[in-house]
This record gives structure tokens, sequence and C-alpha cells, in this order.
């Protein structure tokens, strides 16, 4: 899936790209559930469908979607906040 502006997924609204790397894209976002803003990590699909990369990319979180606890999405969430917190801070961003 590619992310764009004004686009909404799954209760995020996609406001503007505010980072590029060599494996993602970051957006600030905001999740209308909890009236915040946010930064959404999103993979090409190219990786996100390779298995291998898949198995790569998760691996230092020790997280997988399909088969972890609340409590282990939930370090893998600080671990990802901790990573992406100077993308998040030089774009003016709070997080909460």
């Amino acid at each position: 899936m590619t992310l764009a502006p004004g686009q909404t997924v799954g209760g995020y609204q996609i406001l503007e790209q505010i980072g590029r790397g060599g494996m993602a894209t970051v957006f600030k976002a905001y999740q209308t559930g909890l009236q915040r803003f946010v930064a959404i990590k999103a993979l090409p699909a190219f990786y996100a469908e390779d298995p291998a990369f898949r198995e790569r990319f998760l691996a230092p979180h020790m997280f997988d979607p399909l088969t972890s606890s609340p409590e282990q999405f939930a370090e893998f969430l600080k671990s990802e906040t901790r990573k992406w917190g100077k993308v998040i801070r030089d774009a003016n961003l709070k997080a909460d």
C-alpha cells in the first residue's frame, strides 16, 4: 500500500511525509480515535511482502504482529518511538 497526504488508513489521517530512508518513509499523521498526532513508518510493498526482509526487520524487536502478545506490541512501539525520536523532533512533532 502506498500512503499519501489526505488518505485515511486504519483510523490515521495521513498529513505529510516527514522523512525517507533506505527502508521506509515516515509520515506525520493524526490518530482520530485518540485525537493525537503520530509518526507512521511505511515500508515499500516489495519489502513488506518479502519474508526474509520481514524476519530481519522484525527480529530486533522480537515482535511479529500475527503472533505477539499485547505486551510485546507495547515494547515494539516503545522501541520504534526511541528509534524515530530524531525524525519526530526534527519535524517538530510531539510524541505522546
